[in-house]
């Protein structure tokens, strides 16, 4: 009798112990999908261009950057309306001045590289 008290006991404990668990672990993943959220920075933003991830929205990659860089066919805001257009920034970005304007620097930053 004694042993069906202790095992009746623990399972009542452990019932009564997994059902917050249980509770908690839901709540918790229902948190983490509605803040998962990307956040580009503009040197990250203009890293990716190079790399020709924007190569489908009319952006060249490489050394095809720095020559529309260079030319003035490349600008912060058609870079930043790629990245709204590829879901990757929030719509309100392209009124966000500060951003366009880093956007800029870093495409101001490109150089050439010396082919000697």
């Amino acid at each position: 009798m004694n042993r069906y008290t202790f095992a009746a006991f623990g399972f009542l404990l452990t019932t009564i112990v997994s059902i917050p668990i249980a509770r908690g672990e839901t709540a918790s993943n229902a948190t983490v999908i509605r803040s998962h959220t990307i956040k580009l920075t503009p040197f990250t933003l203009v890293s990716l261009a190079y790399q020709g991830h924007y190569r489908s929205q009319g952006i060249r990659g490489y050394s095809g950057m720095f020559a529309d860089s260079n030319d003035g066919r490349i600008s912060a805001e058609k870079l930043v309306q790629a990245a709204v257009n590829a879901g990757e920034l929030p719509a309100q970005t392209l009124n966000d001045q500060g951003f366009i304007n880093a956007v800029d620097a870093n495409l101001d930053a490109l150089e050439i590289p010396n082919t000697q």
